[in-house]
């Protein structure tokens, strides 16, 4: 193996993000429940993670604190080896824009703008680009899901399938080193929710990013490179497929 080939696999295996020993509560007094009892993860590059559990295991309060929407009441949640558990609102923002994808059950498309400007809001909050290199962008990642012709059609113009593959291309607009979706394929019917969930596989192991993906459909898991099964507060992982 080349140096060059053993930095790049380092670089792979190196967590993009990670947290260690995660408690979060939810509720108050009598009914307050330790819903993440001191969870631990690695998150590498080029992988695609599914969180399996019943409802109520906490899935989505995991991902919320994964992606800087939710403090946990104790433990840390670093990107890229820095730690933000404890950071500013204003930090928080800044890194969820820079760094952090989502895409939710609902696509949460602005129906009065088209897809590609759907795609271009985000580069305009993060800022760095300008008009002609946003508008390149959005157009290779439209095309990247296969909606390249639809560029200029009004979100709720789109199918229900359609609209959630531009949430997905929104989701990587600003090259984001993680997409954390919830969800994303809860109102789709069969044949859409496998194309949109094969979509967000396929494009974690293409790239540099990692897919953390919340579902309750073991088809899809099974798809993922990584099972992670919530219980009781507590995760267990599975082998890496393949």
């Amino acid at each position: 193996m080349s140096d060059t080939d053993s930095t790049t696999e380092q670089r792979a295996r190196t967590p993009v993000l990670s947290c260690s020993n995660l408690h979060r509560y939810l509720g108050e007094g009598e009914g307050r429940v330790h819903v993440l009892r001191g969870v631990s993860l690695e998150i590498e590059p080029r992988r695609a993670y599914a969180v399996e559990g019943p409802s109520g295991c906490g899935k989505s309060t995991l991902l919320y604190s994964l992606g800087l929407l939710d403090r946990p009441d104790a433990g840390e949640v670093r990107l890229g080896g820095v730690e933000l558990s404890r950071a500013s609102d204003d930090e928080r923002s800044r890194v969820r824009a820079s760094a952090l994808g989502f895409v939710f059950q609902f696509h949460f498309l602005l129906p009065e703008f088209s897809a590609l400007e759907n795609l271009m809001l985000p580069m305009y909050r993060k800022g760095g680009l300008n008009e002609s290199r946003m508008r390149d962008r959005a157009t290779y990642l439209l095309d990247r899901v296969g909606l390249a012709d639809k560029a200029d059609r009004l979100a709720s113009r789109l199918s229900g399938g359609e609209q959630q593959r531009v949430a997905v291309a929104r989701a990587l607009a600003n090259a984001p080193s993680v997409v954390l979706a919830d969800e994303p394929t809860g109102n789709l019917d069969g044949a859409n929710a496998e194309r949109v969930a094969n979509l967000l596989v396929e494009l974690a192991r293409e790239s540099d990013h990692a897919v953390i993906m919340v579902t309750h459909n073991p088809d899809i898991a099974a798809r993922c490179d990584v099972r992670l099964t919530l219980s009781e507060g507590g995760l267990a992982v599975a082998p890496v497929v393949g």
